[in-house]
């Protein structure tokens, strides 16, 4: 099992991620709170298909990169230069993961059980969630594969300055 950053950005009660944003508000035991992601419901295509990875998606990518690349000036400034390049590091790992992807797995549907002492079986179907195929492997097709590759180049600059920018500072 590998390590998965999952970037997101949390202001107030307003929280960005890559696949969509949320807004919540309320106390504890009373809270309300509304999702807006890009597709609408968790339909299973017909026909394996990679994800559509386009502008969108590279400019999200990018942006977020940027914000959490303000990390290691953070971590640098408060608690040294070791930590600042630490920081780096990740970025470097998460700029590099761009170039080592040729695909993505497909997703299956997946019965949820929940436990209920009424049932013979000791528990019962509670819905249904999507979660990775692993012998479905889609690969990406050329576009998808430069995008990712020039997002990658990108943040590989990105975090040179980065570590320069910690290395000449005081």
């Amino acid at each position: 099992m590998g390590f998965q950053f999952t970037p997101r950005i949390k202001i107030g009660n307003v929280t960005i991620g890559r696949r969509g944003a949320s807004v919540g508000t309320g106390v504890p035991g009373l809270r309300y709170r509304m999702d807006f992601k890009g597709s609408s419901g968790q339909q299973q295509p017909s026909e394996p298909v990679a994800s559509a990875y386009g502008i969108k998606s590279v400019i999200i990518d990018l942006v977020l990169f940027v914000l959490a690349s303000t990390v290691p000036f953070i971590l640098g400034a408060i608690f040294g230069k070791i930590l600042g390049y630490v920081a780096c590091a990740v970025l470097l790992w998460v700029a590099l993961q761009h170039f080592m992807k040729t695909g993505e797995y497909g997703q299956k549907q997946e019965t949820v059980y929940v436990q209920d002492k009424r049932y013979k079986t000791g528990h019962r179907p509670n819905g249904t969630r999507l979660v990775k195929d692993e012998s479905n492997f889609i690969e990406y097709d050329s576009q998808q594969l430069t995008l990712h590759r020039i997002v990658g180049t990108v943040q590989l600059l990105f975090t040179a300055a980065v570590a320069l920018f910690i290395y000449v500072s005081k």
